[in-house]
């Protein structure tokens, strides 16, 4: 072959692959690139892949996730702000308890006093009654929560006190009350 038409074909390569790049970077989809170049989803994850471009399907998806919920984060967070209970904010969105926190402590927003602080005493309570020989079963009916979870919180606070108890084993100690 001609080494001119070589050197022809390869340079308009190119010139398509900085076309095809620019027109990538300026995009979130593969659908949105398709349509800008008249072809179908299909062709244009093939011209991605036929010309090498540099496409991350997670990171686009991410950045269309950031700018979708940047409004949604401030208004809570604003609302948190004017004096909101997390509670109150997820029924007026519709999101979990969780992820409200989560918002929060991304922005660098303090939620020590909340519901957190409340199932911290709650969890206390727990396991000062525990420690005194009250029943499980007992505790789990007057906090409403199951026998299990009782154990499990229990477990926990021994754990930070340096008591390590295995699955079905009491603490050493215990005298079971009414």
């Amino acid at each position: 072959m001609n080494p001119k038409i070589v050197k022809q074909r390869a340079k308009k390569k190119e010139e398509k692959r900085k076309f095809l790049l620019e027109l990538l970077s300026s995009v979130n989809s593969l659908t949105e690139f398709g349509n800008k170049l008249g072809v179908t989803r299909e062709r244009a994850r093939q011209l991605v892949r036929d010309y090498s471009l540099p496409y991350d399907k997670k990171q686009k998806v991410k950045e269309r996730h950031l700018i979708k919920f940047k409004e949604r984060d401030e208004t809570i967070i604003s609302d948190y702000q004017s004096g909101m209970t997390i509670g109150q904010i997820s029924i007026k969105y519709k999101i979990h308890e969780c992820i409200i926190s989560k918002i929060l402590k991304n922005n660098s927003i303090d939620i020590s006093i909340g519901w957190r602080s409340n199932k911290q005493k709650r969890n206390e309570i727990i396991f000062c009654m525990y420690k005194q020989g009250v029943k499980r079963e007992t505790i789990a009916k007057k906090f409403n929560i199951h026998k299990a979870h009782v154990y499990n919180i229990c477990r926990k606070m021994f754990r930070k006190e340096g008591v390590f108890l295995k699955r079905g084993q009491h603490y050493p100690g215990l005298i079971y009350t009414k």
